[in-house]
């Protein structure tokens, strides 16, 4: 069938093909025919596009193929709508074409998506006259272009409305189609077969079309091996499958358009306005009195129970029971039970009990027991219970019990119990447990213990603190603290570390390759007096213990100190300690106050491990054993005295004296 000149230089500009072989049953001929190439892999609506252009007096028709040029979509259209003589100007910065649209087109031209392609469709000049037919009926039969077997599973639909049907196992469809246009817009589709729409007169008529096969067709991936990012579709859900109709589905499954509708209204998925068609359309506007079921939302929805949306989701979305999305999520999502994102999830997310994203959050994620997040969150989760993120977060992660993320933590975590994180640079606060598995830079404070790998910052903890690498920081803990290397300092009673060049601080000190001693000593006091020294050469304790007198008398002490030796050659260093001895001057163990402070001065000779010291010593006695009648103070300890004063009932006593002795030790 030959079309009329201009018509068919319009058909060659968009490079259109279409093989259709028409029977009709009245004598008028199809007016304009395209086929299109349909792009499977775009998806979003194109009237979103923001287009920058500028273009000055230039036709409608010059200017449609610049704007489809421009943004890479298609338009179809009978050139007999728009007029030859009409010209247009577009100044645009980034706007959207849906704006550019409304600005250029006349206003008896309307426009219609179905995926990557926009169709424009003229009214019917009878529509307020009443003489309008109330519908067409339009019947058919489709095969296979090369192979000519008919086509079964073909969505076809009037794009003007969403009347549609799936053709039979003899590729067979019918339509009764009620429109508003002059022309009536018929899409054909199916996963594997190029995606065909034509513009034929409205009439009752049955036509014969052949549809060609993609040249590719897209490899589908397993569930189970899709990235996460990439899930399966919505519809994998069994849930959904119960939900949403068997028909709604088949047509959802053979077609990859996407259409457009300002609003829809519907009590199931399969009552609704948007008819059987509702899982390709989105919606701006929505309200689903039980449940819905649709391509996307670009604008508002509210459920009473459930909504699901296919794809994306930008707006705010309500549901009374929960949501779910299989694309990417912008805007405001309130469940009053759940809200299951399969996509990116950006804006503010709330639910009674769960919020599922199994892409990236960025934003806000709010619920009353726990939220998982499969990706990465930049942002705020807040959960009664618990939190969890399998990739990074930046951001705040809030817990009643835990927060777990699987890899690195930027910012803050707080939970009641326990947070867990592999690499955190930030805070970590809970009230049992923090754990880094390979890294803490920044702050750690837990009620009881800390872990973590490196540590560039301070650890607080109640009980403990552990490091398996290094610590670059601080660790303070009420009990112990261990690290395999300690670069700075160790705050807690029992402070344990395989090598150290940081200064631990406690009751006791054990440093595996630190310093050590165990010697052996004479003074004016203890004839005999052993000490054992740990901790690192520049601050360690000593535990000591003193036996005999001088005299023959059997006075015995025990003594806790610490101290520092600094190196003054390489034979030779100074050591100063202090040790507060219990020095009992009966066998048994003396109830009242009877300590010696003693400050020892000491020069020390060494070689190999084996040193000797010798030095001046200053004691500061403490006593308070008095006779019971008397009140004389019994204490015979001091060798002499270079000051004597009685403190209520204590009696202070100095002098000064020396020590020498020998040690193994080692560094």
């Amino acid at each position: 069938m030959d079309l009329p000149p201009s018509k068919k230089k319009v058909a060659l500009s968009f490079q259109a093909m279409v093989a259709i072989k028409a029977t009709l049953k009245y004598s008028s001929v199809v007016v304009f025919v395209l086929h299109f190439f349909c792009c499977t892999a775009q998806q979003t609506n194109i009237l979103h596009k923001d287009i920058s252009l500028t273009a000055n007096d230039i036709s409608l028709s010059e200017s449609l193929s610049v704007l489809s040029n421009k943004a890479g979509f298609t338009f179809s259209y009978d050139a007999s709508i728009l007029s030859s003589e009409q010209k247009v100007s577009i100044h645009a910065q980034r706007e959207p074409l849906k704006k550019i649209l409304d600005n250029i087109l006349p206003r008896d031209v309307e426009y219609r998506t179905s995926g990557n392609h926009l169709i424009l469709l003229k009214k019917a000049a009878d529509k307020a006259s009443g003489k309008r037919k109330t519908g067409y009926h339009v019947s058919g039969k489709v095969r296979h272009a090369s192979q000519n077997a008919p086509l079964e599973g073909i969505v076809v639909y009037e794009v003007s409305s969403l009347v549609s049907a799936v053709t039979d196992t003899g590729g067979n469809f019918s339509l009764l189609v009620p429109t508003e246009f002059e022309q009536l817009g018929l899409s054909f589709s199916r996963k594997s077969i190029k995606d065909t729409v034509i513009l034929i007169p409205r009439k009752d008529q049955s036509i014969n079309i052949l549809l060609q096969p993609q040249e590719t067709i897209r490899q589908v991936n397993s569930i189970t091996t899709l990235p996460v990012g990439q899930p399966g579709p919505v519809e994998s859900l069994s849930f959904v499958q119960q939900l949403v109709s068997d028909k709604s589905l088949l047509r959802t499954e053979n077609s990859e358009l996407v259409l457009n509708k300002p609003g829809q209204i519907s009590i199931l998925p399969k009552w609704g306005t948007n008819l059987k068609m509702s899982g390709l359309v989105e919606n701006n506007f929505s309200v689903n009195l039980m449940a819905g079921y649709a391509y996307g939302v670009n604008g508002f929805e509210l459920g009473g129970l459930f909504n699901v949306i296919r794809k994306d989701v930008e707006g705010v979305q309500a549901g009374g029971i929960g949501n779910f999305v299989g694309g990417n999520t912008r805007g405001f999502q309130l469940g009053g039970i759940f809200n299951h994102n399969r996509g990116a999830f950006i804006g503010f997310q709330a639910s009674g009990i769960n919020n599922l994203v199994i892409d990236s959050l960025n934003g806000v994620q709010l619920a009353g027991i726990n939220n998982v997040l499969k990706g990465e969150m930049k942002g705020v989760q807040i959960s009664g219970i618990n939190n969890l993120t399998i990739r990074n977060v930046n951001g705040l992660q809030l817990g009643g019990l835990t927060n777990i993320t699987l890899r690195d933590v930027q910012s803050v975590q707080v939970a009641g119990i326990f947070n867990k994180g592999r690499n955190v640079k930030g805070v970590q606060f809970s009230g049992l447990v923090n754990m880094a598995d390979e890294a803490a830079k920044g702050v750690q404070v837990a009620g009881l213990v800390n872990l973590a790998g490196d540590v560039k910052g301070l650890q607080f903890g109640g009980l403990g603190n552990v490091s398996n690498a290094t610590v670059s920081g601080v660790q303070i803990a009420g009990i112990f603290n261990y690290a395999k290397n300690a670069h700075s300092s160790q705050i807690a009673l029992f402070n344990l570390a395989d090598s150290a060049s940081g200064t631990p601080i406690g009751l006791l000190s054990y440093v595996k390759n630190g310093y050590r001693a165990l010697k052996l000593s004479s003074n004016e006091l203890f004839p005999l007096e052993l000490s054992f020294k740990t901790g690192v050469r520049h601050f360690y304790n000593s535990f000591s213990f003193g036996y005999g007198n001088w005299e023959g008398k059997s006075w015995w002490g025990f003594g806790y100190g610490f101290g520092t030796e600094r190196a003054l050659t390489d034979v030779s260093s100074l050591n100063l300690q202090y040790t507060a001895f219990w020095v009992n001057e009966e066998e048994k163990l003396q109830e009242e106050v009877s300590l010696l402070n003693r400050i020892n001065l000491s020069w020390v000779y060494h070689k190999g491990n084996i040193a000797f010291t010798i030095g001046p010593a200053i004691n500061i006695w403490l006593s308070e054993w008095r006779h019971p009648v008397s009140g004389e103070y019994l204490t015979n300890l001091a060798p002499y005295t270079i000051a004597e004063k009685k403190y209520g009932t204590t009696q202070l006593q100095m002098w000064i004296g020396g020590e020498a002795g020998i040690q193994l030790f080692r560094y």
